[in-house]
């Protein structure tokens, strides 16, 4: 399987397929397309039942929120923390062109990060591969290979997750491990990034947020099923939808639950948040 990627001019249609993905960078539009849309290859867990009679939580009193950052480039799953797909523009608006091709070890199960000069990628091996934007030329290359899903990349390091559920802060300029945590996260559920935490969904029926510094977990919220999608934040608020057909939303500064909301789904993909 290859990494592709295209190169086009100005602003045009921005529809594409599911697992194509377009984005703005060296002062050129590059789109990158990848094999996958944000995610593993490998089904999500079989949902549970359905809970149809949990009560909602008492509201809580909404602290401000704003419309998702939208940067240059494409830094996570669905390009920024509110998983709205907005990019940065001008888009393309001629046919694009194949400008590099790499090819690597297996399917490539995930999205590209791309942030600058760099795409980050899950590669068909489970390496994660910095390759450089303007021709392909790789980096560098994870000591590891063991990773899965769609990179978030902030503050100069590149958060992945393991196939044993574990988080690593990789390094952005040479792919060193900066410090991982203990194995209890969903495999195919991205991270994001919210002020100085990096949260994912649990295996453990619980949303986990740790500090982007140094991997120590700041707080778990039980959110009452496992959550295998990607969540997402309005800089306040982190909002997932579980197994167990309830959307939760808790606060990114305390990882108290501010509502859950009840649902007859037995199971949500990513949730996406903008202008409350």
């Amino acid at each position: 399987c290859a990494i592709v990627v295209t190169r086009s001019s100005s602003v045009s249609d921005m529809g594409s397929t599911t697992r194509t993905l377009r984005l703005a960078a060296l002062g050129a539009v590059i789109a990158v397309a990848s094999i996958a849309c944000g995610g593993t290859t490998e089904p999500s867990p079989a949902s549970s039942t359905a809970i149809t009679d949990v009560a909602a939580a008492t509201p809580v009193a909404a602290e401000p929120s704003s419309a998702p950052e939208i940067q240059a480039g494409f830094p996570t799953y669905k390009g920024n923390g509110g998983r709205t797909g907005e990019v940065a523009g001008p888009g393309p608006s001629a046919k694009p062109i194949t400008l590099w091709t790499v090819k690597t070890q297996g399917p490539v199960g995930s999205s590209p990060a791309v942030v600058g000069e760099v795409a980050y990628v899950v590669a068909g091996d489970r390496h994660v591969l910095a390759l450089d934007v303007a021709t392909g030329a790789q980096r560098w290359s994870s000591e590891d290979a063991n990773y899965t899903g769609t990179p978030t990349t902030a503050g100069g390091q590149v958060f992945v997750i393991a196939l044993d559920g574990s988080l690593a802060a990789l390094d952005s300029t040479d792919g060193r491990v900066a410090w991982t945590t203990p194995s209890a996260l969903m495999p195919s559920s991205t991270p994001v990034v919210v002020g100085d935490l990096v949260v994912a969904g649990g295996s453990d029926k619980a949303l986990h947020a740790f500090d982007v510094r140094t991997g120590a977990e700041s707080w778990a919220a039980a959110t009452g099923g496992n959550a295998p999608r990607a969540p997402s934040t309005d800089g306040s608020l982190v909002f997932i939808g579980g197994e167990d057909g309830v959307i939760h939303a808790v606060r990114a500064s305390t990882g108290k639950v501010a509502w859950s909301h009840p649902t007859t789904a037995g199971r949500f993909q990513t949730t996406a948040v903008r202008d409350g």
